[in-house]
């Protein structure tokens, strides 16, 4: 069945699969930390503690899946199978309306059923697409925009699903029944992906380990600016509906200003793609980065009712975000095209430093806050929400000008070849 099917074929059921892994994306790393904070009761530094021990877990298991997933060669059907059982459990479980436990800890298993399944998917679905520019005889920029874009769109669709299911039935019963939507689309995802998990992955890499992987010296250093230019997106993921709701004060726009950001992310990642591929990548990836300076720093300015500045700033970061989650994964892809290292490793490698940078940004920024006096929902003294304001925009502003002076310092042969 899988020879049967035209490159685009290829593409479109690649694009499925990861839009319904994406979907899961907002609701995981913005909504479960304020829905948890809101309508469960748990504090602030409880939840970035919590945030922090669960991926403190995921440091040690995405390597470990990495390798598993690499051990599998091309038999990787069973494995998309038990990843996605894993996630969609999880997810049942996170969003459930009532927590069978303790808020707190059904909050911290839950996440670990979620970050297994997403991480094991997520790992094979980059490495898919590897095989897939080799299978099809294309660039991985070309992937990338696809891969990219089907996953904003996921991303997109998350951002309205939860409060457009809220105005049928509540809040809390929003997000179970988004959870059950999830559940529908992951599924469809799995069964119409089936030739993405069967083409086989390029049978020339001969380098399958981590300490391979780490001898090289432009991975190396595509790792390191993967992660710090991840920081500010997990700080301002982790903190975005606090700050629209409690500084901006629009707590009904939060929906449409996520699907702005991401929307406009969705429309920029193919443009970032096809400018890759005709300029150097790391130029363009460079530029995108350097947009987003004026954002945040107009951000940490924002007060009380600047709705439309803040539409504004989610237009110009969205699309920055495009350039982000397009450029630096085919930068890696073909890095590893070049050197022969192991796409699975290399992605569960990717994986690990994304999400100890998530991890890093929650677990630092949600008790900096409640240490600031900061309480969600609540009438919060003026140098609280500046604390808010300045935790939300300006020091990822400051971690956005550290990953762009790393990138700029990354050695010629940090290039894709």
């Amino acid at each position: 069945m899988a020879r049967q099917l035209s490159p685009t074929a290829y593409l479109v059921r690649y694009g499925l699969i990861g839009a319904a892994i994406a979907f899961a994306g907002p609701p995981i790393y913005i909504h479960a930390p304020k829905v948890y904070a809101d309508i469960h009761g748990v504090g602030l530094a409880w939840l970035g503690l919590i945030l922090l021990a669960i991926r403190a877990f995921d440091f040690i298991q995405d390597p470990l899946l990495g390798w598993w997933i690499a051990k599998s060669g091309n038999k990787r059907m069973p494995l998309a199978v038990l990843f996605t059982l894993f996630l969609g459990v999880g997810m049942s479980a996170l969003f459930a309306p009532t927590p069978l436990l303790s808020p707190g800890l059904w909050f911290a298993l839950s996440l670990a059923f979620v970050f297994t399944g997403f991480s094991g998917l997520q790992i094979m679905f980059y490495s898919a697409g590897l095989g897939l520019a080799d299978h099809l005889k294309t660039s991985h920029a070309r992937v990338a925009a696809w891969r990219e874009t089907s996953v904003l769109i996921g991303i997109c669709a998350a951002c309205v699903a939860p409060a457009g299911f809220a105005l049928l039935v509540g809040e809390s019963g929003g997000y179970a029944l988004y959870a059950v939507a999830f559940l529908v689309l992951l599924l469809t995802g799995l069964f119409l992906s089936r030739p993405v998990w069967q083409t086989p992955l390029p049978t020339r890499q001969e380098k399958a380990n981590y300490r391979s992987l780490l001898s090289d010296k432009p991975l190396r250093w595509l790792l390191a600016i993967g992660f710090l230019n991840s920081l500010p997106t997990g700080v301002t993921s982790t903190l975005f509906l606090f700050y629209v709701e409690d500084r901006i004060g629009v707590k009904a726009h939060a929906g449409p200003m996520l699907l702005t950001f991401f929307l406009c992310a969705a429309l920029a990642a193919p443009i970032w793609g096809k400018l890759a591929d005709k300029y150097s990548p790391k130029s363009v990836l460079m530029a995108g980065m350097a947009l987003a300076i004026p954002a945040f720093i107009t951000a940490s300015m924002l007060g009380t009712g600047d709705a439309v500045p803040f539409y504004i700033i989610c237009i110009l970061s969205g699309v920055t975000l495009g350039a982000d989650m397009t450029i630096l994964p085919a930068m890696l892809s073909t890095r590893l095209e070049a050197s022969g290292q192991s796409p699975s490793h290399a992605f569960g490698m990717w994986g690990f430093i994304t999400k100890m940078s998530f991890a890093i940004a929650a677990g630092l920024s949600l008790p900096l806050l409640a240490y600031a006096g900061y309480n969600p929902g609540t009438e919060n003294p003026e140098a609280a929400l500046r604390s808010l304001a300045m935790t939300y925009a300006a020091l990822p502003c400051a971690l956005k000008i550290l990953a762009i002076i790393a990138l700029k310092l990354a050695p010629a042969a940090a290039k894709p070849v």
